[in-house]
Parts: structure tokens; C-alpha cells; sequence
């Protein structure tokens, strides 16, 4: 973590963090690493920097479900599969078309939600 001034912090088009937020590490090592913003984030302003994505689904009722998908390994080595370079490789933001998500229903989505943190996936 680091401190960012606050002037420019508020100057940021992008990179400001939500609630809800699923990230993914677009670059280097940890390349797919995937991260979720819950509600007990600690932290009302933060950002993230060029090094990671801040995915948020305009289509999907529960934004963790969301996360959910990006964390199964089968969606991992999806993103794995758009990684693209050779010394300074990563993702673009492209790699979101490269995964099918499908949509269920809003109790279903929370269901499926509950189980996977019960199980500590």
C-alpha cells in the first residue's frame, strides 16, 4: 500500500476502488490474480494503479458473483489464455470478452454465493 494525496486522488479518471469491486492483476508475476473489495473494506478512498484491472459487471445482480466466476480455475485459464507479450507481457481489458458468464437469477446468484464462502473456496 501507499499513500496518494488526496488532490490527486481526486483528479483520477480511473483506478478509484468500490465496494464490490472484483481486480485482476493485469501484468508481471501474479498475472489473473483475482481480488475482491467486500464490505468491510476498511478504506472509503482508495485506487489501484496500471498494474490491475477493477472489473464491475453491468448485468449481473451480485457484483461477488462476478468475482466468483473470475476466481474459478476454469476462467483463470481463460485470462491466462489472453496473456500476450513476451518479456513485458500481461491482459488488456480485452480478456473480459474471452469469458462467458452466464446469468442466473439474483437468488440463485446468492445461493451460489453463500456456498462458496461457506466452503472457503
Amino acid at each position: 500500500m501507499r499513500f496518494i494525496p488526496k488532490d490527486f486522488y481526486e483528479k483520477m479518471n480511473r483506478g478509484n476502488l468500490q465496494k464490490g469491486d472484483a481486480l485482476v492483476v493485469k501484468d508481471g508475476a501474479n498475472i489473473g490474480k483475482i481480488s475482491f473489495i467486500r464490505d468491510d473494506f476498511p478504506y472509503t478512498h482508495s485506487a489501484i494503479n496500471e498494474h490491475v484491472f477493477s472489473v464491475r459487471a453491468k448485468k449481473i445482480g451480485e457484483q461477488e458473483f462476478l468475482f466468483w466466476i473470475l476466481y474459478y480455475p476454469q476462467d483463470q485459464a481463460q485470462i491466462r489464455k489472453e496473456f500476450h507479450g513476451a518479456s513485458q507481457g500481461g491482459i488488456n481489458q480485452q480478456f473480459v470478452n474471452a469469458i462467458y458468464i452466464s446469468i442466473t437469477s439474483l437468488l440463485f446468484q446468492q445461493r451460489i454465493i453463500a456456498d462458496l464462502r461457506e466452503k472457503k473456496w
